[in-house]
């Protein structure tokens, strides 16, 4: 069977069918799904899809519009609203079968010497990570934001610092993640600092001037003309777009005060821990593997010569460093937190397919796994020391496998499971993790899974007011409601 794997004709073959049995798969498991479960999320992007199409619907939001752009179409090619939800449905899985491609190309990019075999093995066990065919089931940003990023990735790896133009389609994408998710700052910023790196260590001050003149100017874009347009249109008179952010004078307010700064850094260690117990600590694998090209890429540079490979992965690891910092940041400003918030995933989990990846690729001794066991343990510790609201969301921790295990406990009991879990794993050799790692991402999907048609079943079924309002008025009447009244209109 092995020597099959081996003939290069063969690869594009396997590669082909497996892209296939992705998306057959994620979009089989997502037709189940009927319509949207009236998340705020995703009744955001679709109203703003459906304002694209030529639809506006009144109701602004601060959610971006990146992932909206890609549905729009949608909503023009299909008319009613089953349709148009089936064919997200399908959207999302062809998305999700062209990033295991590009995955894939991303892994034998760092790792050229490895065979086919050894890279696709970790590429089908990477499929199982519970967010990905979650995520295809809801209107979520998710499959646009890993998408973008994958392609991002392997753009840099495409730069070459002697001509400045080649650039140009790293940074638009790159930019482009602003308009998906705010926490696209976080690769903003990271593009800046890894093309800073490649323009000083080959003197080439162009190539960094590119960079950051669409970075700036693709954050300004949308910040300035394309949110304040959709906020235009999708705003009745009288009112105002309703924002769920912090305002950033808000934001800034809180960096007074110290009880911010301790609530930051224990949600910061919540949401690495859950990256950590999530993955069975293969994530931790990342960056010491990141560690050890980062001593390469610092002797490349004095050599003038820099691995466009080694920063590929650098830029990675900023990014999700990054995302982790915005990601609890955005919870530390909030005046009361659900017990999700301390372990809240469903933003790291957006560029944590990389990662997992080359965690699998070099996974090592239990001896490298210490640190990221007693950070785990301390929070554990600490969590015990915070007053905690019983409510949870499971859609923002869609792999965390010790809540689907022993749901109802506390998260210090969670926690604790999780180390366990992340010595176990550390004790297996390599060829064994499957064993472990498998059944508990299935039976997380099937948590989610049960979670999600709970959900449709008590918040999707469509208000009698549809029915009233279509018998009471003729079509092509704008009708509207508001649990309040604008100022000074008065209601008879």
């Amino acid at each position: 069977m092995k020597h099959i794997f081996e003939k290069a004709t063969n690869h594009k073959y396997f590669t082909g069918v497996f892209a296939l049995a992705v998306f057959l798969i994620y979009w089989l498991f997502s037709t189940q799904y009927t319509g949207p479960a009236y998340l705020s999320d995703e009744i955001g992007y679709l109203s703003k899809a459906s304002t694209l199409a030529g639809y506006p619907v009144d109701m602004a939001s601060s959610w971006h519009g990146g992932y909206s752009i890609l549905l729009s179409p949608l909503f023009v090619l299909f008319s009613d609203p089953y349709s148009i939800w089936q064919s997200i449905m399908v959207l999302n899985a062809a998305i999700f079968s062209v990033i295991f491609i590009l995955f894939f190309r991303f892994l034998k990019s760092i790792y050229p010497e490895r065979n086919f075999l050894e890279i696709f093995y970790v590429v089908v066990i990477c499929s199982f990570y519970p967010a990905w065919i979650t995520m295809s089931g809801y209107a979520f940003s998710t499959p646009a934001f890993v998408l973008i990023l994958m392609l991002a990735v392997l753009s840099l790896q495409k730069v070459n610092p002697d001509n400045a133009r080649t650039v140009i389609p790293h940074s638009l994408l790159a930019g482009f993640l602003y308009w998906v998710h705010p926490t696209g700052l976080a690769v903003v910023a990271s593009s800046f600092i890894i093309i800073s790196v490649l323009a000083f260590s080959r003197s080439k001050a162009r190539i960094l001037f590119v960079n950051a003149l669409i970075l700036i100017l693709m954050v300004l874009a949308y910040r300035l003309v394309v949110h304040e347009w959709f906020n235009l249109v999708m705003t009745p008179e009288g009112y105002s777009a309703r924002s769920h952010y912090q305002s950033m004078s808000m934001v800034f307010e809180q960096f007074g005060r110290i009880s911010f700064y301790k609530t930051w850094f224990l949600l910061t260690l919540g949401h690495f821990s859950y990256a950590l117990v999530a993955s069975v600590g293969i994530v931790w694998f990342a960056f010491i593997e990141t560690g050890r090209r980062l001593k390469y890429v610092q002797k490349e540079i004095q050599k003038k010569e820099t691995s466009l490979a080694g920063l590929s992965l650098i830029f990675i690891i900023i990014s999700f460093t990054g995302i982790l910092l915005l990601s609890s940041l955005n919870f530390a400003t909030l005046a009361h937190l659900e017990r999700d918030s301390w372990i809240y995933g469903r933003y790291l989990e957006v560029a944590l397919l990389p990662l997992l990846g080359v965690g699998l690729m070099s996974f090592g001794k239990i001896r490298h796994i210490w640190p990221v066991l007693i950070l785990v343990i301390i929070f554990g510790i600490l969590i015990n020391f915070v007053s905690l609201n019983p409510l949870i969301n499971l859609v923002n921790m869609p792999s965390f496998w010790p809540q689907v295990l022993f749901p109802g406990k506390s998260i210090m009991i969670w926690i604790f499971l999780g180390a366990f879990g992340i010595v176990f794993a550390a004790l297996l050799k390599k060829k064994f993790l499957p064993i472990l790692i498998l059944p508990l991402f299935i039976v997380c999907i099937f948590n989610q899974w049960e979670w999600h048609k709970n959900i449709l079943s008590n918040y999707s079924k469509p208000s009698g007011l549809v029915s009233i309002v279509r018998n009471s008025f003729d079509s092509g009447t704008t009708a509207a409601f508001e649990s309040f009244m604008p100022e000074g209109t008065n209601c008879y």
